[in-house]
């Protein structure tokens, strides 16, 4: 199976294409499947593609970050804590890939 990220304009409401669970799927970066442009749940994102799923975990935070630090000189501290997260989790996927020699 192929992935892609794509940042979509629109809230989409459809089945995650692996698994079919009905699923909403914020505006903003996107895990879909190659082909056939059917949105992945964060479930099967997570499975079937860490790395891109985390991905798309971190370009999420950091929109939300941009848009708190427009409104104020420095983004809460929860905030910031979000993006570390995300991109720490996005730094172990990419790392666990790199250890399975990928």
């Amino acid at each position: 199976m192929q992935f892609l990220l794509e940042n979509r304009d629109a809230i989409r409401n459809e089945p995650c294409g692996l698994c079919g669970q009905l699923m909403s799927a914020p505006a903003g970066v996107q895990l879909l499947l190659s082909g056939s442009s059917a949105p992945v749940c964060p479930d099967c994102g997570r499975k079937h593609a860490p790395s891109l799923a985390a991905l798309a975990h971190l370009a999420e935070a950091a929109m939300r970050i941009g848009r708190i630090h427009r409104h104020s000189v420095f983004p809460p501290l929860t905030a910031l804590l979000d993006l570390a997260n995300a991109a720490e989790k996005y730094a172990q996927a990419t790392q666990s890939l790199s250890d399975c020699g990928l």
